[in-house]
């Protein structure tokens, strides 16, 4: 494994490190660089970019939440100036973010992620975050999660609009182009919020993390119940965290992603806090780099993340998780003086100005581990002078990931052979199997007119449906569909027209039903025609369009399964078992009842007919659910 690029002696012992890092502890490919006294110091890469495509000297990538740090820096300078009032209500600069109990949102709210803004419950389109208007007007119209000002949890997504367009509604310029012209020009950086299409070239593809271990109390969290905000930051995305490769695409790294979304390496991050580390150096006044520092918000439980955290004005300080007996890390602090941001997988920018001291790391690697190294190959390269520091020498205090799955882990209670909270998937399926849906409806019908019989052979076809939508569900068809729009539009059309046709036939056999005296049967055969001989085939076709049952085993079904967990597989077993017997005993009391209730409404032909047109109404509605479904 080959190391370039140059290396005081004196830190030397960060050069070993980064070593071994690429060589001992899974990086694949990296860069680092420490500026101290305004001298770069430390300026080392290597390891691979890409399969075959070492990592260069101009090598870019994905520094995730790294960026909220440029992003925050954009609203210090404009605080800086006197242009921005930190203090002051976001309403003053964005009328519309008033709203349903926003009014008294200051805008250092935003910076310190005690806005009640950290997700969406509304379902967001595909490549929602790529739309700048769009997410500005959601989040403005967006209700709080809690009283703004009144607890923390981390704004993992948010925060590049919020503050981003606070930026944008006093510069008059896109947060984006605000960096590019007031930071990343003037200092020479290789730093992009909004990567130009002749740079995507040197972009270092993310490699994913593997499944930890055990899972972060934040993700049990999100698969234990759906409706939290964890699970809601986690699904509602538009696409970019759930769709695989969808943060690594060209449109995700033009877009000018305040959050989440910079594209750079060591060199751009440790440039980007130099002139911090310096006293300002012409970015802020000292009196606004006094501010930038001190912790502003912290707790003992993070509303979103669940662990200890600690937040400055739009910095971060600190994710202490050393203290948690499942933890798999030692949790880390930045010293009361240092700020700065750390990203998914651990590519981290600070400064410390009383130290003088300011450093970058990235990485291509979102987790860390060993990996196989080949024999023969030690720690390969050439070796950089190596002086060991003097005794006593402080070094630099990395902060840990925020967003990484490797930190903050927590024993999932509750768990049963990988399912992570069954008592709850067995209340949450019970309620969602006695909804009315088509498969229901039809069995009943079939059992009304044909006998219990055919109602069993509606049943067979209702589970034999039912199962194989659990396997592609197990399969990973949430993400298929979401990463294929035309393939979900196809099967949202398809199933939307034939659930309404079926509606339409049963209105219209009530209708004449209705009418005439003779067709006191015809309701019935508007669902279950004389013709009808395969009501196996039928249920089963019904079932797979059933919009109720493609949203709950895509959307609700998949969450309960420990993704580390060794055998999924005895999970979705589990799961599908225990919805299928809800499913026999519910479809057994609609066959014995429509068979029973039948003969009470053979006589009553205008109730008979009324009630089907409700039927015939409901599967209309089923269609137009269908019609628009989505999956975000």
């Amino acid at each position: 494994m080959t190391v370039q690029g140059s290396c005081e002696p004196r830190f030397a012992t960060v050069a070993e490190e980064f070593e071994r890092n690429l060589t001992e502890r899974g990086e694949v490919g990296a860069s680092v660089c420490v500026v101290v006294d305004g001298e770069t110091v430390v300026d080392l890469w290597g390891g691979d970019a890409a399969p075959g495509l070492p990592w260069l000297h101009d090598t870019i990538g994905h520094v995730w939440s790294c960026t909220k740090g440029a992003t925050a820096l954009c609203a210090h300078m404009l605080a800086s100036r006197g242009e921005l009032d930190l203090d002051a209500p976001v309403v003053r600069h964005w009328p519309e973010y008033g709203s349903r109990g926003k009014d008294g949102t200051l805008v250092r709210h935003l910076l310190t992620h005690q806005a009640g803004l950290p997700a969406l419950r509304e379902p967001l389109p595909s490549g929602a975050f790529y739309d700048w208007k769009l997410m500005a007007d959601r989040l403005a119209g967006e209700e709080p999660f809690w009283e703004p000002g009144t607890r923390h949890g981390y704004h993992a997504l948010t925060f590049g609009f919020l503050v981003g367009e606070v930026v944008r509604r006093v510069s008059g310029r896109s947060l984006g182009s605000f960096f590019r012209e007031e930071v990343a020009e003037p200092l020479g950086l290789d730093f992009w919020l909004g990567l130009p299409e002749e740079q995507e070239g040197r972009v270092a593809p993310t490699i994913p993390a593997e499944t930890p271990a055990r899972l972060p109390s934040f993700y049990a969290a999100a698969f234990a119940d759906p409706a939290s905000i964890p699970a809601l930051l986690l699904g509602n995305d538009g696409g970019y965290m759930t769709t695989p490769g969808e943060s690594d695409t060209r449109t995700a790294h033009a877009a000018e992603f305040g959050a989440v979304g910079a594209v750079t390496n060591a060199r751009g991050l440790a440039g980007m806090y130099r002139p911090l580390s310096l006293g300002g150096g012409g970015l802020v006044a000292e009196e606004q780099l006094a501010i930038m520092s001190p912790a502003q918000s912290a707790s003992s439980v993070d509303a979103v993340l669940l662990v200890p955290t600690r937040f400055s004005l739009g910095f971060m300080k600190a994710v202490d998780n050393r203290h948690l007996p499942a933890a798999d890390s030692e949790g880390a602090l930045l010293t009361e003086t240092a700020f700065g941001h750390a990203g998914m997988g651990g590519s981290v920018g600070f400064c410390d100005p009383p130290a003088r001291l300011a450093f970058g790391y990235t990485m291509n690697r979102q987790g860390t581990g060993p990996r196989h190294q080949p024999e023969g190959t030690g720690a390969g390269g050439r070796r950089l002078p190596v002086t060991r520091p003097p005794a006593g020498a402080r070094r630099p205090v990395v902060p840990p990931d925020l967003t990484s799955p490797s930190k903050g882990h927590a024993n999932v209670k509750g768990m049963f052979f990988g399912v992570t909270d069954i008592w709850t998937y067995m209340v949450g399926a019970f309620f969602i199997i006695l909804l009315p849906g088509p498969n229901s409806l039809y069995v009943l019908a079939l059992a009304a007119q044909r006998g219990v019989r055919q109602g069993y052979r509606a049943a067979a076809g209702v589970f034999v449906g039912d199962t194989i939508l659990m396997v592609l569900a197990s399969a990973g068809a949430a993400s298929l569909l979401r990463s294929a729009p035309l393939v979900f539009m196809i099967v949202k059309v398809a199933g939307a027209a034939y659930l309404g046709w079926i509606g339409f036939q049963m209105i219209r056999g009530a209708w004449r039903a209705w009418r005439s005296p003779s067709t006191a049967q015809a309701p019935a055969n508007a669902l279950v025609s004389e013709r009808d001989v395969r009501p196996f085939t039928k249920a089963l076709t019904i079932s797979l369009l059933n919009p109720k049952a493609i949203l709950f085993f895509v959307s609700y079904f998949i969450l309960f399964v420990d993704p580390s967990y060794a055998t999924p597989a005895v999970s979705f077993l589990i799961l599908g078992a225990i919805i299928q017997v809800f499913s026999a005993l519910y479809l057994s009391a609609l066959i014995f009842g429509g068979n029973f209730l039948a003969g009470q409404f053979r006589s009553r032909r205008r109730l008979s007919a009324t009630l089907t047109a409700g039927v015939g109404a409901l599967f209309l509605g089923f269609g137009a659910k269908l019609a628009t479904a989505g999956l975000g």
